[in-house]
């Protein structure tokens, strides 16, 4: 029989699981209707207009956390 500490940690455990699970299915950006480097119309459900700037916008991003810079 389960007491109130092993009831409580079970609770625990299913609510970080499913805080997990939703900060997963979250984007990271929104999509504005332009491409997020180049400013290029896109698409309303796309962030880049194409994989070059998806791959330089992840790279700028990489070197200003490298660097310090918050971007």
């Amino acid at each position: 029989m389960s007491d109130i500490a092993d009831m409580s940690d079970k609770n625990v455990e299913t609510f970080i699981a499913s805080a997990i699970a939703n900060a997963c299915n979250k984007p990271l950006m929104k999509s504005t209707g332009h491409c997020r480097f180049c400013e290029e119309a896109v698409p309303p459900d796309l962030l880049f207009c194409n994989r070059d700037c998806r791959d330089d916008f992840e790279k700028f991003q990489s070197a200003g956390i490298r660097n310090g810079v918050a971007n």
